[in-house]
């Protein structure tokens, strides 16, 4: 946690501090808050990330990751780690910037939109991909001109703001030794991700001993096939009753998700219109920006649609 960052942006923070405490005392967590604002490393790369002239340099906000990273790998030197938890979101304490090296549909191409002269536009314009496995990961592969970090550990971020923030941890500390059993399943996919969706949907089954309820389209399905299911399906379906786990493949934007139709959408929107209550449902995805998380100041009044999927 940056504790300096984090008042800087919400004001006061001290019911999510105390609340943070509480989580890292449960025997099954034993775990430790670090104010990382208070390493001198990760303050002078804030500093000059913050600077007008390198918020537009992706390095300057890896240059924080790092020092981050660094004070992760000291506790692990003398301290057995499971997981880390990284509280805030990317201008709190920032993903890393790994190169996009694709060349279909680079992440230039994406447009939330956010404004120009921000750290957020300046990643995605310039080809880099947000990713914070390397602050679970001891080891980088070189890959080309960049490295590729090999993560150990499980990472985790609580975004976006502390009532945000409190929500998530207030479900989690209602739960027994933070044990949840899950009895009901949802899958949805099409396309080039109907097979990914078919072998999720058959591990769930046997991992709840019951059928999944599914939307999945069949691979050669086109889109303007009349049996392609659409956004409003895919709303009845995954918004219509909870599910304790669901996995949603296919298209998505921060705050959208594209239906097998490629023409309608199930949005953020449609997600706090619902009645179902989602306390501690598991939701995952291979949905490309399924799991953006866009920083509200650097959104567009009006025109960025908030909240996003995270």
């Amino acid at each position: 946690v940056d504790e300096d960052r984090l008042t800087a942006a919400h004001g006061d923070i001290s019911t999510l501090m105390q609340t943070l405490q509480s989580l890292a005392g449960r025997p099954e967590v034993q775990g430790v808050v670090v104010d990382v604002s208070q390493d001198a490393r990760v303050a002078a790369a804030n500093l000059q990330a913050d600077d007008g002239v390198l918020v537009n340099c992706p390095e300057a906000k890896n240059l924080v990751a790092d020092a981050t990273r660094q004070i992760v790998q000291r506790y692990r030197a003398v301290n057995p780690l499971e997981y880390v938890v990284i509280v805030g979101n990317d201008d709190i304490i920032p993903f890393f910037r790994t190169p996009d090296r694709a060349l279909l549909a680079p992440e230039s191409n994406y447009v939330p939109p956010v404004f120009n002269g921000t750290a957020s536009q300046a990643s995605l314009k310039l080809d880099y991909v947000l990713s914070q496995d390397a602050y679970g990961s001891d080891i980088d592969v070189s890959f080309k001109s960049h490295f590729i970090p090999v993560p150990d550990l499980a990472v985790g971020r609580l975004v976006e703001t502390p009532d945000d923030m409190l929500t998530m941890l207030d479900a989690y500390l209602a739960t027994p030794d933070g044990v949840l059993e899950p009895g009901s399943a949802f899958v949805s996919g099409y396309d080039f991700l109907a097979e990914s969706a078919e072998a999720v949907q058959s591990e769930l089954e046997a991992g709840i001993g019951q059928p999944a309820s599914t939307l999945i389209a069949p691979r050669d399905q086109a889109p303007q096939d009349p049996n392609a299911w659409t956004g409003q399906q895919l709303i009845d379906a995954f918004l219509g009753q909870r599910h304790d786990l669901s996995f949603l493949a296919g298209h998505f934007s921060a705050s959208s998700a594209l239906a097998a139709d490629y023409t309608t959408r199930m949005t953020t929107d449609d997600l706090l219109a619902s009645p179902i209550d989602m306390t501690n449902a598991v939701v995952f995805s291979a949905g490309c920006h399924s799991g953006y998380n866009i920083v509200t100041v650097h959104g567009v009044p009006l025109v960025t649609r908030e909240p996003d999927w995270a």
